[in-house]
């Protein structure tokens, strides 16, 4: 690396356009505390799926059913 210049990669190496795994751990821990506080009869592992689910992108959509024309 050339002193003074920055990278496009972060400190372990991700890409800047690619959230590291650091963030989104602490992205699930942020919002099952604000779960759990808001809501008192919550487990912990409810709010860790409902958070888990809230972080990870939806999948992506087959079109293995749907005929071509």
């Amino acid at each position: 690396m050339v002193a003074g210049r920055a990278s496009a990669n972060d400190t372990y190496g991700h890409s800047a356009s690619t959230p590291s795994p650091v963030t989104k751990r602490q992205t699930i821990k942020d919002c099952m505390t604000k779960k759990m506080t808001a809501d008192r009869t919550l487990s912990y592992n409810a709010a860790s799926k409902v958070c888990t689910a809230m972080v990870k992108p939806p999948p992506a959509e087959t079109a293995s059913n749907t005929p071509l024309k």
